[in-house]
């Protein structure tokens, strides 16, 4: 058993460094190349007898997108609220305001509505002095609403604000939604135009471990296989590291890629994105949609995968690096049976580059046969027969994802690389919520 084990570690792993975990709003942020920002004028309210005059401006974050997908994420954030000097209420909106006050110690309110998004939200609050304020409002958003936007639409978002019991205007803001299935992966500020505030932590949300869809039949094809007798996730782990619990995790791992193998599960490039300059955005198809389609590109493929491994309780990681995305796990628990964190635990992250699940040929060139020898000794005869080519392309890919890693393995923990790994249970403990599929 500790010779497969070492073999694998060999030939497999690699020690990751700097992985990132989940961040709040402008928590990392990466230079972007050649941007200018110009700030519009100041407005000034309509004119009646119970009216006041003073700067005000509506503020649509991401360059006036309201991205529903980020709004579902974000939802159950911890530390929600931020009452800073210049900056109040929520620290994760899209939707608020900007106002200078004409006096000290004066009580605005701000009412916003947009009857297809949201319920109208109300927000007051006493500013001391002088100066200008951001104000996010938590919105009242409707959530079953935002998860049928499909696609991209126009909404009309209506904004009225009073200053000591007197009117200052109202300000409708014509808004572009982005669809359910956009994922914000980034976007520079309006306030700091030389960086990029790093949101790849979104990528989590589209990992659905709640999916009815696994429980229903994709578990069920993944017992089918044989492979496994059970899903133990990390069960079978011992603090003395025996190995078996190694042994398994990779089992259950193959399990779920001959299950897919048999679905038909191929790779497409089918892709969308976002042509703004200043906010960067992926298309990702929920679980359902590549699951019935049986395509999936590098991003929907992961994202699929790590949720049936996280559902068999198996922690997935998705790597991102540019222009591509692939699939980590951890053979091992994040803590012992006495509740410590397990020590090095990144040199047990192993990798899959998912878009070869559909591959109809197999370059085995560096599968040594020491590597196959060592993988078929976890294997029964049967399952050894049965799935000759799942199991090689499965180590060709195992194979290919390590490199991978080891490729861009110095730039990992460096924003202006764009190389990034989410891990998706530390994402959960963040608060990322999975979106559901509508």
């Amino acid at each position: 058993m500790k010779y497969l084990i070492l073999l694998i570690l060999f030939s497999l792993n690699i020690a990751s460094s700097g992985q990132s975990t989940p961040k709040m709003r402008g928590s990392e942020s990466v230079a972007p190349k050649g941007v200018t920002t110009s700030t519009p004028p100041a407005k000034t309210a309509n004119n009646n007898s119970n009216a006041v005059t003073v700067a005000w401006e509506p503020i649509i974050e991401m360059e006036g997108n309201v991205y529903t997908s980020y709004i579902y994420a974000a939802s159950l954030m911890p530390n929600r609220t931020q009452d800073k000097d210049d900056y109040k209420g929520d620290k994760n909106g899209q939707i608020g305001i900007k106002v200078r006050p004409a006096t000290a110690n004066s009580h605005i309110k701000i009412t916003i509505d947009a009857p297809e998004i949201l319920n109208t939200t109300v927000y007051e609050e006493d500013l001391k002095e002088v100066k200008d304020y951001e104000i996010f409002p938590v919105i009242k958003y409707k959530y079953d609403e935002l998860l049928k936007i499909k696609q991209n639409k126009i909404v009309t978002i209506n904004f009225k604000l009073s200053i000591n019991g007197k009117e200052a205007g109202e300000k409708p803001k014509v808004t572009p939604i982005k669809g359910i299935n956009e994922c914000l992966l980034g976007y520079i500020h309006r306030n700091n135009p030389t960086a990029v505030n790093i949101t790849d932590w979104m990528c989590a949300a589209y990992v659905n471990e709640n999916n009815p869809l696994l429980q229903d039949e994709v578990l069920p094809l993944v017992k089918s296989t044989n492979i496994i007798n059970q899903m133990t996730g990390y069960l079978t782990y011992s603090d003395d590291n025996t190995g078996k619990c190694t042994e398994d995790v990779f089992k259950q791992v193959f399990s779920v890629w001959v299950a897919l193998q048999q679905r038909g599960v191929s790779y497409s490039n089918i892709t969308g994105s976002n042509a703004n300059q200043k906010v960067f955005s992926q298309y990702i198809r929920f679980t359902n949609d590549a699951w019935k389609s049986n395509q999936a590109n590098c991003v929907d493929g992961t994202a699929l995968f790590a949720s049936i491994l996280y559902k068999m309780g198996i922690e997935p990681v998705m790597v991102l690096v540019p222009g591509h995305c692939f699939l980590g796990f951890y053979d091992r628990p994040r803590t012992n049976s006495k509740g410590e964190q397990i020590q090095d635990r990144e040199s047990n992250l192993f990798f899959l580059e998912t878009t070869m699940i559909g591959s109809k040929t197999v370059d085995e060139s560096k599968i040594s046969a020491r590597l196959s020898d060592a993988f078929d000794a976890m294997l029964s005869t049967e399952t050894k027969a049965t799935y000759d080519f799942a199991k090689r392309s499965f180590l060709a890919a195992l194979l290919v994802g390590a490199q991978e890693a080891k490729d861009n393995k110095d730039y990992f923990g460096d924003p202006s690389k764009h190389c990034h790994m989410i891990d998706v249970d530390q994402a959960r403990k963040e608060g990322v919520t999975a979106i559901p599929a509508n």
